[in-house]
């Protein structure tokens, strides 16, 4: 492994070079994601030309590498009609051959990476027995040399995440692909005159002669259902994503771009409740594979630590990695472990105390973050930059500040929880699904078990019916839905008209919570936009105060595919959730984390702080002029009612006209 990036590129088509030159400002923009060190490499027909910028390290410039830079990126004004970028944040092989872009020794493939491959050291043994030979202790040139050795098949033997793209100068063909389940971002244009990619959508902004415009369709999507890219096209017109689990090819002189799906995750579709002995092994298997996920996840050669919220997930990775130091010297960790928090004291919401139950067990350096109503208001246009689009909730300022604290104690790298949820069964719906899953299987003894648990958080027994019900009518009778969704959600209906016609058929994805089949329930939210939403918020936070995120419930593949192909069956029980995960971690874990089933997540006490920012929110609305996506002046005249009822009921809705609107404000759109 070798870092965590930025990366971006244009390629000209049709004698266009003029976007090409724009190539240093992208990359400028996404300077957050990678402030140790830059690069360019721009082609044209006769020459190839690495250049350097002003974040570029002297020992780079220096080098006698065959990809090192030999000039100043901002003096490029010949007729270049294809230019590679990178941003480099050093994490390992912390020397002048890490720099990026890379090519090989003929110099006929160049490649910019945003990855961590773990498993690369036992790729780059089987590429030395085929003859390959390194010069860099780097993950980034096993990527490279995979793809020259399996071509785009390289793709299955990675396990991580990654982003990428590699151009092969004797074919004019690009190859780019991003990981299984989307934690490293990738965003494009294409066009019959570029086509130009970038780690985040800010950077493709600064593509010349760009022409922002918002996408109508994301627009209803998130003030309606609150979900965010569903589709391939952004909030902004003419920007995709590359979705997870997908490559490209792009033709660079016909412009010609083909994309395909690499990867489909297979679940378990049986009904099959495990004997003792089969779930003793079971159990026994997947705490090897979660220690080994875990593990390979801490190789750096800078200062790692841990998220902790005192849940479940997270107190699996810091009661893990502090039983892997129990056993040997983890340099990078140091003699404790370094977690953080994000505390919020005197309220319902803080978890604070069940986080100091894990850090007096593990003896850990426990350090706190105490976000406020005033450092919202403070660095509210920061976190809706760094996001780059709308987002659901203020929830994600408590992960944004625990990532400051951590990029404030020198941590690079951080270990974390995030997917644990989606892969072992720990939201509400899941609850409902195993109901539904065991009554499809006329196994009634786990119905009765289920339902005889205490109506807590998780098993929500009211959704039972509720979500199957909701999950029809908006599916076949979407207007009568919406109708009634109207007369609950007063916000919904300052939203334009035209806005709710033009979209309507997209309300199908309103209630989209809910299936027969817990496994594929979870495969569902694993692989589509549910947790995609999470990742590319984690992403954004983290990358923004320059941080790594690793995340072996999400991107370890053999720990993925191990929890999917066993049958749901086993994975709820009694009404509580994750049971294969507890069951695993037991002799780790607090007896108290062990037992707990309330579930928080990153929660932010939203009333208390809508009721101190109400002046503030007011202001903004009162900025916005009715456009044609919201009646402002409406919803402004009836600010006093609506925020009223948002503090009585739920504040979220109130939240996406806010954040839409300071969205606007900051992109200038």
């Amino acid at each position: 492994m070798q870092s965590m990036c930025g990366i971006s590129g244009v390629i000209s088509f049709n004698n266009k070079h003029e976007a090409v030159k724009s190539l240093p400002n992208i990359l400028n923009e996404i300077k957050h994601r990678g402030p140790d060190d830059e690069g360019c490499v721009f082609f044209s027909e006769k020459e190839v030309l690495a250049t350097y910028g002003k974040d570029t390290p002297e020992n780079v410039k220096s080098s006698s590498l065959s990809y090192s830079p030999t000039c100043d990126s901002t003096n490029i004004d010949k007729s270049f009609t294809i230019g590679l970028g990178h941003r480099r944040l050093s994490i390992l092989d912390l020397s002048e051959k890490g720099h990026q872009p890379m090519c090989d020794d003929s110099e006929k493939y160049w490649m910019v990476y945003n990855g961590e491959v773990y498993n690369y050291q036992d790729i780059r043994l089987e590429l030395e027995q085929l003859g390959h030979q390194f010069t860099t202790e780097t993950d980034t040139e096993v990527v490279l040399k995979s793809y020259i050795e399996w071509g785009k098949d390289c793709l299955h033997k990675f396990n991580g995440m990654w982003s990428f793209v590699i151009y092969n100068k004797e074919t004019n063909q690009l190859f780019g692909a991003r990981d299984r389940f989307g934690v490293k971002p990738f965003y494009y244009i294409h066009n019959k005159d570029n086509f130009a990619f970038c780690s985040e959508i800010k950077g493709l902004l600064k593509l010349n002669n760009f022409k922002k415009e918002i996408n109508p369709v994301a627009v209803y999507d998130y003030l309606v259902m609150s979900k965010m890219e569903i589709d391939s096209e952004t909030f902004f017109k003419n920007i995709f994503e590359l979705k997870p689990a997908h490559s490209f090819e792009l033709n660079t002189t016909s412009g010609e771009l083909s994309i395909e799906k690499y990867y489909t995750l297979k679940h378990n579709k049986s009904w099959k409740t495990l004997n003792s002995d089969n779930l003793r092994s079971t159990i026994n298997e997947l705490k090897q594979t979660i220690t080994k996920a875990i593990s390979i996840r801490l190789n750096a050669d800078v200062k790692t630590g841990s998220c902790l919220s005192g849940g479940i997930d997270s107190s699996t990775v810091v009661t893990k990695i502090n039983e892997l130091l129990n056993q040997k010297e983890i340099k990078q960790i140091g003699k404790e472990q370094e977690v953080f928090t994000s505390s919020y004291p005197n309220t319902k919401i803080d978890e604070s105390g069940w986080a100091k139950i894990v850090v007096d067990q593990t003896k850990t350096s426990w350090n706190q973050t105490f976000p406020n109503s005033k450092d919202l208001q403070n660095q509210i246009e920061d976190l809706v930059y760094a996001q780059d689009i709308p987002f659901g909730s203020p929830t994600s300022f408590s992960q944004f500040k625990v990532m400051e604290l951590i990029n404030k104690k020198n941590v690079r790298v951080s270990i974390d929880g995030q997917g644990a949820d989606e892969l072992f069964g720990g939201y509400s719906p899941h609850f409902t699904s195993i109901i539904f899953n065991a009554l499809k299987s006329f196994s009634f003894k786990s119905i009765r078990d289920n339902l005889k648990s205490p109506d807590g958080s998780f098993s929500n027994h009211s959704q039972v019916y509720r979500l199957p019900i909701q999950h029809f009518i908006a599916k076949y009778f979407p207007t009568i839905y919406y109708n009634k969704l109207i007369k609950k959600q007063p916000e919904l209906s300052f939203l334009s008209k035209s806005l709710i016609h033009t979209n309507k058929a997209r309300f199908r994805f309103m209630n989209d919570q809910f299936s027969s089949s817990l496994n594929g329930l979870l495969n569902f939210q694993f692989t589509n936009y549910g947790l995609k939403q999470l990742l590319r918020t984690a992403d954004r936070s983290s990358m923004h105060f320059s941080v790594e995120s690793r995340m072996p419930f999400v991107d370890d593949i053999d720990l993925v595919e191990s929890v999917f192909n066993i049958s749901g069956a086993n994975k709820i029980k009694g009404g509580i959730s994750k049971v294969l995960l507890r069951e695993a971690m037991k002799d780790v874990l607090p007896k108290e984390i062990y037992n707990r089933t309330d579930k928080l997540g990153f929660a932010t006490p939203q009333k208390e702080w809508f009721k101190d920012l109400k002046p503030y929110f007011k202001e903004i609305i009162e900025s916005q002029k009715t456009d044609e996506f919201v009646d402002w002046d409406d919803l402004n005249n009836n600010f006093e009612t609506v925020f009223n009822h948002a503090i009585n009921t739920d504040t979220k809705r109130l939240w996406r006209l806010i954040n839409f609107a300071l969205w606007r404000k900051i992109y200038q759109v």
